[in-house]
């Protein structure tokens, strides 16, 4: 616990370079921890060094049991390296073998969003909201789609949605 938290207190301060330093540290004297592992991964992304986070990821999916916050950063990672075809690949085979879930209807909306189908990326957040209508990061995501459109009075309304259920997003405080 000791080096997890001193890497995530090079990490607030900028020092990403050191704090990937503590975890390889860390790792030796652990042999082998997923947290370690997956903190390892989001240094790497954030260093923009696709291969290293991507083989990171990838090992840690191969376990049995990974956790969702894995799977939902491997998305992230893949999304920040635009590999939205690998995501969408990823999220229906994952799906398949595991069920759906709403963060991935979500990741998929915005994956969508980001390739310009709109029509799309909204049915997969609307997917997203019967799944789990408390998200309000999806409530934000859809207005933003609906804005992108230019559906302003849906923008809004999704925006507003979001509010009530986290009043201080600041993505949803910023559109409206």
């Amino acid at each position: 616990a000791f080096y997890l938290n001193l890497s995530d207190t090079l990490i607030k301060i900028n020092k990403l370079e050191d704090a990937l330093n503590v975890l390889y540290y860390a790792k030796i004297l652990s042999l082998n921890n997923r947290d370690i592992d997956h903190k390892m991964a989001k240094l790497f992304t954030n260093l923009k060094k696709f291969s290293k986070s991507d083989q990171i990821y990838k090992e840690l999916i191969s376990y049995k049991n990974t956790s969702k916050n894995v799977i939902y950063s491997y998305c992230d990672n893949l999304i920040k390296f635009k590999k939205e075809d690998d995501v969408i690949a990823f999220v229906q085979e994952y799906e398949k073998e595991h069920g759906t879930d709403s963060i991935l209807k979500s990741i998929l909306g915005l994956v969508y969003s980001q390739k310009k189908n709109f029509s799309l990326a909204k049915s997969f957040y609307y997917e997203s909201i019967n799944l789990n209508n408390k998200n309000s990061d999806t409530y934000t995501l859809l207005g933003d789609c609906f804005l992108a459109i230019g559906d302003f009075d849906k923008a809004k309304k999704n925006y507003n949605k979001s509010l009530q259920i986290k009043p201080n997003n600041k993505m949803a405080l910023n559109n409206l």
